[in-house]
């Protein structure tokens, strides 16, 4: 299993985990959390600037992002009330649950395996985790911690590109698919 499987689904689980955390054991929680996060966006980093691949560049930019945002909350960790840092780790479990998707995605596109009915549920479940259900913590963000909704807003803004673009070549697949497009494209 890749280190972005494992990664994922150990993220996807914190926001669960952290009701359960006494509260004077929450920093001390955290700030193993986000150790774990920075030494994984710098080690994936790596492993995707090695690759010398022209699409590892837009991974590098995400993990730029988000480590710089791990990395400034980690600094800041005693400003924060378990209410910020529950709806923090909320967005992120979502992030990592369609980061997660796009990894399967990912393996289904190299092993060939992807078609119109599985790449529209992939694109739906993204939708839903992207889309939506981000604009909850950017709106409690706003609201409450400004510095951090910055990094959260460049990732919801980058995300609705990386989507719009996925929409439209999606439209474009299907509509060759059902010559729609009698070699208009």
């Amino acid at each position: 299993m890749e280190l972005h499987y494992i990664y994922h689904t150990i993220s996807i689980i914190q926001s669960l985990i952290l009701p359960y955390i006494a509260d004077e054991k929450l920093h001390q929680y955290l700030t193993y959390l986000f150790y774990g996060h920075v030494s994984y966006y710098f080690i994936d980093t790596i492993k995707e600037y090695l690759k010398n691949e022209s699409k590892s560049n837009i991974y590098i930019y995400h993990h730029i992002i988000t480590g710089t945002a791990s990395a400034v909350t980690l600094y800041n960790i005693y400003s924060f009330d378990r209410i910020t840092f529950q709806n923090g780790l909320e967005f992120v479990t979502w992030a990592d649950i369609s980061s997660y998707l796009i990894n399967v995605r990912d393996d289904y596109i190299k092993e060939k395996k992807i078609n119109l009915q599985n790449d529209f549920i992939f694109m739906m479940i993204y939708t839903y985790c992207r889309a939506y259900k981000f604009l909850n913590y950017l709106y409690f963000f706003y609201n409450n911690e400004f510095a951090i909704f910055s990094f959260m807003f460049v990732i919801y803004s980058l995300s609705m590109v990386w989507l719009s673009i996925w929409y439209c070549k999606y439209i474009i697949r299907f509509l060759k698919k059902h010559n729609y497009l009698l070699g208009l494209y």
